[in-house]
Order: structure tokens, then C-alpha cells, then sequence
């Protein structure tokens, strides 16, 4: 039976279906280098030496490539452990859009039944009015026929209690698409929202960056992106915990949400990595935000929890980059990459502008 890398060729054939868009990884250094998908994913078991079954495989794609929420630790325990215990959670994007898709049916539904009701009185209505027409024209304008008065209460009232009939159903209907309405908003939330730290998560990210680049593009508003990057956040996880490191993901969400949401949107881009999208400003406006934050984090004297342990001071790293200078979403991204990699290598805790020296 083999075991081990050396079956990683039929693994390998195997996950091909996961597509080979280009993506970035970095080296044992920091750099950052371009890998296909797969790449990344045989390149990350390599290097921590896990077994390469599709269990693994699937873990470290969702986690590197998707960048789903809640698997970090899953993955930690992973290097440490070579091995996953139990079954891995269910990929919550895909739960969220068949929650979205039977929203929308249920939607659909509701809103045929109202349409039909609607239709159903409409039709009631021109019913009445064409039986009171017809009685009517019989009846001469100077007589007072008790029958056709008896005709005319019998018509009216039936049309009355058709008329109720409909409009409690058509309540009815009205509290069930409110309610709709509420589902859709609160699982398109939890869809859009890192479960961590609150923060819109890398898919909200994606759909704002396109929508911000379009107006800035039209040249309607200034837009500036940061990328900020906590600094040696595995030595943080791998000397305190993953519980504090999740603490530490927190904090410097609430530190940049705190500094930065009045100017902003603040996103967790996924592991360390957080962005802030700037429109309206500045690639130096952006950078006096970020600064803020990060001379916040630096100040700030962090506690374990259980231990009371003093912990390391915490900083983070920051690229920026203007919209003007990139001309598109995707160099927008790459250079303020670019930035950030770069204040890494000048010793970290530092903020740079793409372009500035």
C-alpha cells in the first residue's frame, strides 16, 4: 500500500478540478511568489509535511485559496497534529447561497399568490360594475323598485366580503414578504460578514472594490486601498495560543474599525490580512487613518486573558495604493501588495505609499 508523497501524483490528478487561476503564496522569507492553485495547495502540505489525502487537500484549498472563515485554527491543528479530527464543517458560503436561492423561490411564491389575489378582486370588481350596469338600466329614474334596491344590497354586500376576503389575504401575504424580506437581509448579512471579527469579509470585499473602481474610474471620487498585515502573527499563535491569536484578530479589527470606519469600508481580507477602502480620499489621507491605528495597536499593553502574561507588543504592517496610480482593481491590489511586502522587508511596523520611496 503506499502512503505518503508517494501517491501525491494521484492526488494531485485528482484536485486538477479545482482550476488553475494564477494566486499568490510566499516563501519561507516573506517574498511573494506566483504559484497556480493547485501549486499552492501541494507547496503548503509540502512544506509542513501533511499527508496528502483529499481530506487535507480540501482543507488547505478552502482555507488558502477560498479564504473561508472558522478554518484557520482547523488548519493550525493540521500542522501540528498531520491530521484532521473529525469531519470538516460545512463550507458555510455555499449554505448561505442555498439559503439565498430558497429565500428568493419562497419569494417567488409569495409573490405569484399576491399577484393572483390581485387579479381575483380586479376581476370581482368588473363583475360588480357590470351587474350593477345591467340592473340599473332596467329601472326607471323615477321609480323606486324595492326589488331591484334588494338586488343592489344583495351585489353590494357580496362585493364588501370579497373585498375583506382579499385584503386579509393579501395582509397575510404582506407579513410573510416582510419576513422574507428580513430572512434575505439578515443571510445576505451573515453571507458578507467574518464571523470572527464582525468585519465584511474578502466576498463583500470583492463586490465593493469593483463598484468603488467603476465610480473612481468615471472619475467621479478619489479611492485609495490599504492592505494591513499583522506582524509575526504566527510566532503570536504559535507562543500564546490560537484562542489569543483569535483575541488578537479581534482587537486590531475593533483598532482599525475604530480609526478608520468614518473614512472607510474595513474588510478582513483573510488569516492576518486586513483591507480598508477609501473613497472619496487620498492615498496620504488613507495613510493618516492607518496610522492611527497602528500608533493605536502599538500603544495598546495586551494581557493574557487566563495567565495575565504580558504579551509581545503588536504592530502591523501597511501597503496603500491610489487608484490614479493603478488603473484598474487588480493592479490597485498588486501594487499596495507590493507596498505592504515591502514595508515588511524594511523591518516591519511600517506604513508605505506605492510609488513612494
Amino acid at each position: 500500500m503506499m502512503a505518503g508523497w508517494e501517491i501525491d501524483r494521484f492526488w494531485k490528478s485528482l484536485l486538477r478540478r479545482f482550476g488553475g487561476r494564477d494566486v499568490s503564496s510566499r516563501d519561507e522569507y516573506g517574498a511573494k511568489k506566483s504559484l497556480g492553485t493547485l501549486d499552492v495547495v501541494v507547496d503548503f502540505l509540502e512544506r509542513h509535511s501533511i499527508d496528502p489525502n483529499p481530506t487535507n487537500y480540501e482543507l488547505v484549498y478552502r482555507q488558502q485559496i477560498s479564504h473561508e472563515s472558522g478554518l484557520d485554527l482547523i488548519v493550525d491543528k493540521l500542522i501540528v497534529n498531520g491530521r484532521v479530527e473529525g469531519p470538516l464543517p460545512k463550507n458555510q458560503e455555499a449554505v448561505f447561497e442555498s439559503g439565498l436561492s430558497e429565500i428568493a423561490d419562497f419569494a417567488h411564491t409569495q409573490l405569484k399568490a399576491i399577484e393572483l389575489i390581485v387579479g381575483q378582486s380586479k376581476q370581482d370588481a368588473k363583475g360588480f360594475g357590470d351587474a350593477l350596469q345591467q340592473e340599473t338600466a332596467s329601472v326607471n329614474d323615477n321609480t323606486l323598485d324595492p326589488k331591484f334596491i334588494g338586488s343592489l344590497l344583495s351585489m353590494t354586500r357580496t362585493m364588501i366580503n370579497k373585498t375583506r376576503a382579499a385584503e386579509e389575504k393579501l395582509k397575510s401575504r404582506e407579513k410573510v414578504v416582510n419576513e422574507l424580506q428580513h430572512s434575505l437581509a439578515d443571510a445576505k448579512s451573515r453571507a458578507d460578514t467574518d464571523a470572527l471579527t464582525g468585519l465584511s469579509n474578502r466576498r463583500a470585499f470583492e463586490r465593493e472594490l469593483g463598484a468603488a473602481c467603476e465610480r473612481a474610474e468615471l472619475g467621479k471620487v478619489e479611492l485609495s486601498l490599504a492592505i494591513c498585515d499583522i506582524d509575526h502573527f504566527k510566532s503570536i499563535n504559535d507562543n500564546y495560543g490560537h484562542v489569543t491569536g483569535d483575541r488578537v484578530l479581534q482587537l486590531v479589527g475593533e483598532i482599525l474599525r475604530e480609526n478608520c470606519d468614518a473614512y472607510g469600508q474595513v474588510f478582513r481580507f483573510g488569516g492576518e490580512e486586513f483591507v480598508i477602502l477609501c473613497e472619496g480620499y487620498t492615498a496620504n489621507d488613507t495613510e493618516m487613518f492607518v496610522e492611527a491605528s497602528r500608533l493605536d495597536l502599538v500603544s495598546r499593553k495586551i494581557v493574557k486573558k487566563e495567565t495575565k502574561q504580558n504579551l509581545e507588543k503588536l504592530s502591523f504592517s501597511t501597503g496603500i495604493c491610489e487608484y490614479k496610480h493603478a488603473g484598474s482593481a487588480e493592479a490597485l491590489l498588486k501594487l499596495a501588495d507590493k507596498s505592504l511586502y515591502k514595508a515588511k522587508a524594511n523591518g516591519r511596523n511600517l506604513t508605505l505609499i506605492a510609488g513612494n520611496s
